[in-house]
C-alpha cells in the first residue's frame, strides 16, 4: 500500500509541536479527510477546497517567547521605516539646497560673461603671458644648468682624476677659484665620457634624478603632501654633500701633490673648507630654486578660470543630486519591503499567519486519510493520484507562504 507523506518540504512533527491540539482531533481530521475523499471519489477540486478551508480555519497561539520575539521584530521594523523616511526627507532637503546652489552658480557665470561682475570678468579675461614666459625661460635655463653641473660633477667624482687636474692647474699658475669651477664644470666631461658608452650613459642620465626631484617638489606642494617634501630635500642634500666631499678631498690631495699644503685629508676638514660649501651651493640651491620656479609655472598654466571653477562645482553638485535621487528610490523600495514585513508580523502576532511546521503537521494528518482512501479505492493509477495530491499540497502551501499567510520554518 502507498505510504502517506508530504515529500520535499514536508516536516513530520509529533503532538508536542502543536498548540492546543490533541491526538483525538488529529485522528478525527484523518477520518474526516477519508470521508471527504469518499464522497467525491478523491477529486482534485474537492482536495483543493478542503485544504483551503482547513488552513483558513487554523489558529495558532504564540508562546510568550514567540510573542516577545514578534513584538521586538515589529519594533525593529517600525524603526527601520522611520529611519528610511527620515533619510528620504533629509535627502530631499539637500537636493533642494543643492539645486538652489546650482542656480546661483549659473547666475554667477552669466554675470561674469556679461561683465556685471567686473572683478571676476577681469580675472576671467586676464592672461599673464609675460609671467608664464619668464618662468618658462628660467626653468629651461635652470634645467640646462642642473644638467651641466651634475653631469660634470658626477663625472669628476666617479671617473675623473682631480688630483692630476689640481697639479696641472697650479703648474700653470691658475688661481684656486678657477680650479674649483673647472673641477665642477668640466668642459671635457662629455667628450671624454662618450668614448665609453656605459660611462656616457651614466653621466647623461644621472642629472635627470635631480631634475626629477625638483619636479617632485612641485607635485608634493600641489597635492599638499607636505610631509614628503623634507624627505626629497634631504635625499638631494645627501647626494650633494657626497659630491662636495669628494671634490673637496680630491682638490686637497692635489694640493698636497704640488706641495701647497702638507697635511693629508681628514673628514673634519669639510667644516673649514670653502670649496665644500661652494659646491653644495652651486648644486643644491639651484635644485631648490628650480623646484619652486617650476611649481609657480605649473600653477600659472593650470590655474582655472572663474567660469571653469563654477562649472566644476555645478557638475559636482548635479552628481550629488543624482546620487541622492537614486538613494531616495532605494529607500522608498526599502519602505515597501518593511511595510510588507510589518504586515506579516502583525498577522503572525494575531495568530493568522501560521508557522510552516504547524501547518504541515495538520495537513499531513489530513492527507493521511486522503491517501488511505486513494490506496484502498482509487482504482488504477494509485501512484499518480497520490503524487498529484502531494503536488496540490505543495502548491497551496507555497502560494500561502508567498502571501505571508504561512511563515517559513527559518523565520
Amino acid at each position: 500500500m502507498e505510504q502517506t507523506q508530504l515529500t520535499d518540504n514536508t516536516i513530520d512533527l509529533d503532538s508536542n509541536d502543536l498548540v492546543n491540539e490533541s491526538d483525538d482531533k488529529d485522528i478525527k481530521l484523518t477520518q474526516d479527510a477519508f470521508r471527504q475523499a469518499a464522497s467525491n471519489n478523491a477529486s482534485e477540486a474537492t482536495l483543493k477546497a478542503a485544504l483551503s478551508r482547513l488552513i483558513n480555519n487554523m489558529k495558532y497561539k504564540l508562546s510568550p517567547e514567540e510573542m516577545k520575539l514578534c513584538e521586538e521584530k515589529l519594533l525593529e521594523n517600525t524603526n527601520r521605516v522611520n529611519n528610511a523616511k527620515k533619510d528620504i526627507e533629509n535627502s530631499r532637503n539637500d537636493m533642494v539646497r543643492l539645486s538652489e546652489e546650482v542656480k546661483e552658480l549659473e547666475d554667477e557665470i552669466n554675470e561674469i560673461k556679461s561683465g556685471k561682475n567686473k572683478k571676476l570678468f577681469d580675472e576671467e579675461k586676464t592672461f599673464d603671458p609675460i609671467g608664464i614666459s619668464l618662468n618658462l625661460v628660467i626653468c629651461i635655463f635652470l634645467i640646462i644648468y642642473i644638467f651641466i653641473f651634475y653631469s660634470s660633477a658626477i663625472y669628476s667624482c666617479v671617473f675623473g682624476n682631480l688630483s692630476q687636474t689640481v697639479e696641472d692647474f697650479f703648474s700653470n699658475n691658475s688661481n684656486e677659484m678657477h680650479l674649483l669651477f673647472n673641477s665642477v664644470f668640466n668642459p671635457k666631461a662629455f667628450s671624454i665620457a662618450i668614448q665609453n658608452p656605459y660611462v656616457f650613459l651614466f653621466v647623461l642620465f644621472a642629472p635627470m634624478v635631480f631634475i626629477a626631484f625638483g619636479i617632485l617638489l612641485h607635485e608634493f606642494i600641489q597635492k599638499k603632501k607636505y610631509s614628503l617634501i623634507p624627505l626629497v630635500i634631504l635625499v638631494t642634500l645627501i647626494f650633494d654633500i657626497i659630491i662636495a666631499y669628494k671634490i673637496s678631498k680630491d682638490i686637497n690631495d692635489g694640493k698636497v701633490l704640488v706641495g701647497l699644503i702638507e697635511s693629508n685629508w681628514n673628514w673634519t676638514n669639510i667644516f673649514m673648507d670653502n670649496d665644500f660649501y661652494l659646491v653644495i651651493m652651486l648644486g643644491f640651491v639651484a635644485y631648490i630654486v628650480f623646484g619652486i620656479v617650476f611649481h609657480f609655472l605649473m600653477e600659472k598654466i593650470n590655474k582655472p578660470s572663474p567660469i571653469q571653477i563654477r562649472k566644476d562645482e555645478i557638475k559636482q553638485k548635479k552628481n550629488k543630486i543624482t546620487e541622492m535621487g537614486e538613494q531616495i528610490q532605494k529607500s522608498e523600495k526599502q519602505i515597501i519591503n518593511y511595510n510588507a514585513e510589518e504586515k506579516k508580523l502583525k498577522l503572525r502576532k494575531e495568530g493568522v499567519a501560521l508557522p510552516e511546521n504547524f501547518v504541515k503537521a495538520k495537513v499531513s494528518d489530513f492527507m493521511l486519510g486522503w491517501h488511505q482512501y486513494i490506496n484502498s479505492y482509487g482504482g488504477k493509477n494509485v501512484k499518480n493520484k497520490n503524487e498529484r495530491a502531494n503536488e496540490i499540497v505543495k502548491n497551496l502551501i507555497s502560494a500561502k507562504k508567498s502571501k505571508g499567510e504561512i511563515i517559513p520554518v527559518n523565520n
